[in-house]
């Protein structure tokens, strides 16, 4: 594919899909792995007929899924919700598997709906250590919204800075090189799939491969209810997190993001425990097993 071919290719899709789903699609393309994403069904025909037009097989699951967004993330949806069959009411999500070929499609499609995440995952791309992680910490996940951010803090602790190549949270804000959630923000692995990631999309457009790079080295400050909020360009230096409150984004306009964007640093006390500064006035303290602290080199 010359670089004119693969540029128009990008922006095509660009114009049409987000960031996370042009990344998925663009590696599937590349046959790197299979791509799972969730379509209206009202746009699935669409949908298939396009990735088909760009030589993309396509699996759909039978069934359909209802789903309810997470409460404080901006509209991510994190559980399948309710399962139905096709013909019910109301509309859904159909669940679309793409690869390069029918039967890598076909055979994740089936891994996943089988339970047989060890084959599931080699098919998406993910390191084994993730995967295994991922099976083992379910349960924990299920407890709340199914988002899997803080059982991963909790597997590896407040050892600052984290890997950039492992920043998951950044998919909340549409800027992520991973899909899948890593065993610890230090594992080397996930790191080097992001890294890998980022060399494939710059061949098709450097700009745009380089912006989701540099959003993964941006302090995420995550709460399981009360939003997420990207603090870029922050810089880290002795348990402390210097931010511009002008350049904090949220999932969500409530009070937390009130209180911080009337900080300027955040004291990093542990993996959930930190104190909104402004200067040397503590403007409010976050100490909560469901906030998590993710700084990043």
């Amino acid at each position: 594919m010359t670089s004119h071919v693969r540029k128009r290719l990008f922006e095509q899709l660009a114009a049409r899909h987000t960031k996370n789903k042009v990344r998925e699609i663009l590696l599937a393309a590349e046959g790197l792995k299979v791509a799972r994403t969730l379509v209206p069904e009202e746009e699935a025909g669409d949908f298939v007929r396009t990735m088909s037009a760009l030589g993309l097989y396509a699996a759909l699951y039978h069934r359909k899924y209802v789903c309810q967004p997470d409460a404080g993330k901006g509209g991510w949806i994190s559980r399948h919700g309710l399962e139905l069959d096709l013909e019910a009411t109301p509309a859904g999500l159909l669940m679309v598997y793409l690869a390069d070929n029918p039967t890598k499609a076909l055979r994740a499609m089936e891994a996943e709906h089988s339970n047989a995440e060890t084959d599931f995952g080699d098919l998406l791309g993910i390191p084994t250590c993730c995967s295994a992680f991922y099976t083992n910490s379910i349960n924990a996940a299920e407890q709340e919204q199914n988002d899997f951010i803080l059982p991963v803090l909790n597997n590896t602790g407040a050892v600052w800075p984290y890997l950039h190549g492992t920043n998951i949270a950044a998919q909340y804000f549409d800027s992520c090189l991973i899909s899948f959630y890593p065993c610890t923000f230090q594992c080397a692995a996930a790191a080097k799939v992001a890294m890998d990631t980022h060399k494939v999309l710059a061949s098709y457009e450097r700009g745009w491969a380089d912006g989701l790079l540099a959003s993964h080295h941006d302090a995420i400050l995550y709460t399981e209810y009360e939003g997420i909020y990207c603090l870029r360009g922050a810089r880290y230096r002795h348990d402390m997190l210097h931010y511009d409150p002008a350049r904090v984004e949220a999932t969500i306009d409530g009070v937390l993001s009130q209180l911080i964007v009337q900080g300027n640093r955040l004291r990093l006390l542990g993996p959930h425990h930190a104190l909104v500064m402004h200067g040397r006035k503590t403007v409010c303290e976050i100490n909560s097993r469901y906030a998590g602290l993710l700084v990043f080199d």
